[in-house]
C-alpha cells in the first residue's frame, strides 16, 4: 500500500474469503485477518496475510468442525465493499472433526 498523500496516515488492510461450493450455506464475505498500518507521505509498505485450512471451516448439521474441498475466493482492499486485490485458492481435502 501507498500513501500518496501528503500527510501522516493510518490504514487498515481487511482480507476476506468466499468458499462458493461449500455443502451448507456460507457468507458472501468472511472477513479473515486485518492489518492496521502507520504511512508516513509517499511511503510505501507490504502487508501479507497468511491463511490457514483450519481457517475456512465451519460447523455442519452433525455440529462437526468442517472443511469443504473446492476454490476459495480470495479479496483485500479497504472496505468490504471496494476490494481490488483479487485471488483464488484451491482446497484439495475436506475434514471434520469429532
Amino acid at each position: 500500500m501507498t500513501n500518496t498523500g501528503e500527510r501522516i496516515g493510518d490504514e487498515v488492510a481487511q482480507f476476506y474469503t468466499r468458499h462458493p461450493g461449500a455443502t451448507v450455506p456460507r457468507p458472501i464475505k468472511e472477513l479473515k485477518g486485518f492489518k492496521r498500518t502507520h504511512l508516513g507521505p509517499g511511503e510505501c509498505k507490504t502487508m501479507t496475510f497468511t491463511l490457514h485450512t483450519h481457517q475456512l471451516g465451519y460447523y455442519d448439521e452433525g455440529v462437526r468442525y468442517a472443511v469443504d474441498p473446492g476454490t476459495v475466493e480470495l479479496w483485500v482492499g479497504f472496505l468490504s465493499q471496494n476490494l481490488p486485490l483479487a485471488g483464488q485458492r484451491k482446497v484439495d481435502r475436506s475434514f471434520s472433526a469429532p
